[in-house]
């Protein structure tokens, strides 16, 4: 990332004109558990503003470590902001507000704090602005706003601020066809043609599949006609319609999620305490759908601590997912569509394909993090009531609602802060996760 000032044209998704931060109103702060990195200007700038007042030296000295000569090579990191035993940041008050900001104003910031929850992508003469879901108050405008993810003109100045991202030029087709196929990919989503977000992203990814050969970091083939004959498909009436009815025979085996579940468990880390929350929401879950389980002695659980699992509850464990999800999806399957239309229209705004070796491979990352998601918001121990509610009042879509901001922002922090989602796609690859069968079980889940 680099701090750039922004000239260009920026184009917003449109709940981005909407949102503001609430600050100390917030439930989960954005000062705590994030690794802030900081560039030489904004120590030099801090320090500037801390040695005015008489408790600045020993400030600067126990809030931020300055890196040795070398240690950060090649990242432009002069420094870190420490964080306290509970990890929220050396410069957050008691209130829950940001004290260089409080005393200093918003100018003092370093990059990623100004910055954040906005991701910027540069793309030549154009400027992409979206939102990070790690941020609650991003995901709520986000799920709430009417026609949230169309794309406007951002009406604010963006100033100087953090690139998260930038599109170079290149003579590669996997380079040049970068907008025109991120922009099928959002078509696709928001298509009425096929009434589910399943459906859609099987559709794409069964193109993708398709091209693959032609369409990657690797190849240099220089000829067009094999993306242009994929991407024609995708716009094609008769072919989406074969694409829902193709997905919808194939069955969801149970080897499959097994395997993801158990890279999800294994995916916790004992003693990270930047994934505390995420710990806890996968916990609960999994709680959740074990409490389903009859009470058989065969079946339950001997130890308290719900990842050390034994390998005899995956199956019945997953057996309690399916009979959720389907009383779910009974009552919100409109709901759940639309969570993940806008938090997928989203990820494929502000995360660029061209940062993964091929498609097959951004798809892989993208539908782990969804299916991960559906899995916890299924699982989310408050569904329970909800499920056994026979009319959806309003006061059951907020709360639903709740829990979606609540798993979205939880998860997309541990997403962005820890190699975890990595590390898990990884392991599936180690379980030959690329094919198009695999693929659409992640879809499935």
């Amino acid at each position: 990332m680099s701090n750039t000032p922004i000239d260009s044209k920026v184009t917003a998704l449109k709940y981005m004109n909407e949102f503001s931060c609430i600050g100390s109103d917030c439930e989960m702060t954005c000062c705590a558990g994030w690794n802030i990195h900081i560039d030489k200007p904004s120590y030099q700038r801090i320090k500037s503003h801390l040695m005015q007042t008489p408790e600045g030296k020993s400030q600067l000295k126990h809030n931020i470590k300055r890196y040795k000569k070398g240690e950060q090579e090649g990242f432009n990191r002069y420094g870190h902001i420490k964080l306290k035993e509970d990890q929220s940041c050396s410069f957050l008050s008691k209130d829950r507000l940001c004290n260089l900001q409080t005393n200093f104003g918003e100018k003092t910031l370093p990059g990623t704090c100004s910055t954040f929850p906005r991701r910027i992508t540069l793309n030549e003469n154009q400027s992409d602005l979206s939102g990070d879901f790690g941020c609650p108050e991003i995901v709520r405008k986000s799920l709430s706003a009417h026609h949230s993810m169309d794309r406007v003109k951002y009406k604010y100045d963006l100033g100087k601020t953090l690139l998260h991202s930038t599109i170079g030029k290149g003579n590669t087709l996997y380079l040049k066809y970068y907008k025109q196929f991120r922009d099928i990919m959002i078509n696709t989503l928001e298509s009425k043609i096929q009434p589910t977000f399943r459906q859609k992203l099987f559709a794409l990814i069964f193109m993708a599949k398709k091209i693959h050969p032609h369409f990657n970091k690797q190849n240099q083939n220089t000829n067009p006609e094999p993306i242009e004959e994929g991407l024609s498909l995708i716009k094609n009436y008769e072919y989406l319609n074969l694409m829902t009815e193709t997905y919808e025979n194939i069955p969801l085996e149970n080897n499959t999620a097994l395997i993801l579940i158990n890279e999800v468990i294994l995916s916790k880390a004992l003693g990270d305490k930047k994934r505390l929350q995420y710990n806890s929401l996968v916990e609960s879950s999994f709680k959740s759908y074990l409490d389903n389980i009859k009470e058989d002695s065969a079946l339950k659980p001997n130890s308290h601590n719900i990842f050390e699992i034994p390998v005899k509850l995956i199956d019945p464990l997953f057996d309690a997912y399916k009979s959720r999800k389907s009383k779910f999806e009974k009552l919100f399957s409109n709901r759940m569509n639309d969570y993940m239309e806008r938090y997928l229209i989203n990820l494929f705004f502000q995360d660029p394909y061209i940062h993964f070796d091929d498609l097959m491979l951004y798809f892989r990352h993208i539908l782990l993090k969804a299916a991960i998601i559906r899995f916890l918001i299924i699982g989310h121990p408050s569904i329970i009531n909800l499920i056994s509610q026979e009319k959806q009042e309003e006061k059951t879509i907020q709360e639903l609602d709740a829990i979606a901001v609540e798993t979205f922002s939880v998860c997309e922090r541990v997403y962005r802060n820890t190699p975890m989602i990595s590390k898990v796609s990884q392991a599936l690859g180690l379980h030959d996760f690329d094919t198009l069968a695999h693929l659409t079980m992640l879809i499935h889940l």
